[in-house]
Formats: structure tokens, sequence, C-alpha cells
């Protein structure tokens, strides 16, 4: 039998002791948000935004991206990003031959998206290879 996520986080929810509703969304909204996944077209590689929480465990806005490579078992995901400080980094996009991978960040100006390119093949060993390919006042969407 199938059961959807959903599914299975009520039924483990419902057979918990009795809680508030304020407890509850406490607890929901504590949890660790993965989102974003993105395969590169080759299937070698895997990104993904981490959102990250403020220091009273509330929602942020700022997220990272992290990457890994599929054709290495064992391997550890690497961050991609490399914000010195929490940014809002999101939008993830890879180039049709899987070499770059592209997302949306405010790491130069609180607030302002521009769009970032680096290469998949080892954000390891030069993580500050990504390189910032626009210089924007105003709204951005999508890379």
């Amino acid at each position: 039998m199938r059961y959807s996520f959903a599914a299975l986080s009520f039924l483990i929810v419902a057979s918990a002791p009795a809680q508030t509703v304020p407890q509850l969304l406490s607890v929901v909204s504590g949890t660790t948000q993965y989102r974003e996944v993105a395969l590169s077209p080759d299937g070698h590689y895997a990104a993904w935004t981490l959102t990250l929480r403020n220091k009273d465990n509330t929602q942020s806005r700022n997220s990272e991206i992290y990457l890994i490579d599929l054709t290495k078992p064992g391997a550890a995901a690497q961050k991609l990003t490399t914000a010195k400080t929490p940014r809002a980094e999101h939008s993830l996009a890879w180039s049709p031959n899987s070499r770059q991978i592209a997302w949306l960040s405010d790491a130069d100006k609180p607030s302002q998206l521009e769009l970032y390119t680096q290469p998949a093949a080892s954000p390891a060993s030069a993580p500050a290879s990504a390189r910032k390919l626009t210089n924007l006042s105003g709204f951005l969407s999508t890379p």
C-alpha cells in the first residue's frame, strides 16, 4: 500500500499526545525545509535550497543552496553559495549540458535579486567561482 507524506504526517501527529494548535504549529514551523530540488539534465548532480531559520527559530526569508555529485557514492553535499551572511538564494536552473547551475541571490544587496552562475563540477574546491551576471534595480523572477 502507498501512503502520501501528508497522510503519514497526519497519522503521526494524530497518534501523538494531545497538543494545542500553537504547540503543533511550533513543531511544524520549526522543521527544516528543503525546497527546489533540481536534477541536472544528465542526472549527475542534484541541487536544492535549504530554508534557514532565524535565531529565535522563526521563519526566515534566507536560504542556502547545496549540490551533490550523484555519480560518487558516499559523496557529501557541498554548500554552493558563498554569501558571508545569510541571504535569499533560490530559483535553481541548470544549463542544458549540466555544466553550469544558475540561481538568484541578494548576496550583494539585500532584497535585490541578481543572477549568478557557477560550474557544477567542483564547488568544494572552488567555492568562490560563482559569477554574478546581472546588475539590476527592480524585480527579478526566475533565471
